[in-house]
């Protein structure tokens, strides 16, 4: 697959010890979405079969009914874009006494257009009920609260892809390499250093369907810190 994600960087000496690195990639993320929005468009892929008076052994010999799936229907949001990646890095590296090269990194990566999900069928929100509902039978309870649904009748679930979500992360990275390789017992060893202290938030995880802005459904991964050897 063709993918665009121009990336640039600079390095620039600022003594003879140290090298300083600034850059930044734009990546697009890839659309995964596709076999899921034709396998459940309730119309022309998936179907279902419904067997009222099923026989045995062959159950194909009571009635069959065939409809469409319309439990729960997948659509692709008309203002839908592509979502992307911006990541901006600056590291600088230093040469320290000892033969060692030290490496300090930060990186922050902004997500725009982020893939989230949304019920856009559920019932209206604020639509007074009266206390009386509680005393009908589930069945005609649940009829009432389906007519409030934007696409009655149809009282399934419609799970719109949209790109309204966005994210952030920020990373602050330490990279120690010694130059020479250290002999023991005659066996010449190398090795390095490496720790990566790590944050991120997003709202990409969406679970009220009747807000659309940043920050409701706000979620933080909290920090990460990692040791490697």
């Amino acid at each position: 697959w063709l993918r665009f994600n121009p990336t640039v960087n600079v390095q620039y000496r600022l003594a003879a010890s140290t090298i300083v690195s600034v850059g930044s990639q734009l990546a697009f993320d890839d659309f995964r979405d596709y076999q899921g929005l034709l396998r459940n468009d309730g119309s022309t892929h998936e179907t279902v079969r419904f067997i009222s008076s099923p026989t045995f052994p062959d159950p194909f010999q009571g009635t069959v009914e065939t409809g469409t799936n319309t439990a729960s229907l997948w659509v692709l949001d008309p203002n839908y874009r592509s979502p992307y990646r911006i990541t901006p890095r600056l590291s600088v590296t230093q040469q320290v006494p000892g033969h060692v090269r030290l490496t300090v990194s930060y990186e922050e990566s902004r997500g725009v257009h982020q893939r989230r999900t949304r019920n856009i069928n559920a019932p209206y929100p604020g639509t007074p009920l009266s206390a009386e509902i509680l005393d009908l039978p589930l069945s005609q309870r649940q009829d009432i609260i389906d007519r409030m649904r934007p696409f009655y009748p149809l009282v399934g679930n419609i799970t719109q892809i949209e790109s309204t979500g966005r994210s952030a992360s920020r990373s602050l990275g330490l990279h120690v390499q010694p130059r020479d390789n250290v002999k023991i017992a005659g066996v010449r060893l190398s090795g390095s250093l490496d720790y990566t202290y790590r944050s991120a938030d997003d709202d990409n995880d969406f679970n009220n369907p009747y807000l659309r802005q940043w920050g409701p459904a706000q979620r933080n991964h909290g920090v990460q810190s990692r040791f490697r050897v």
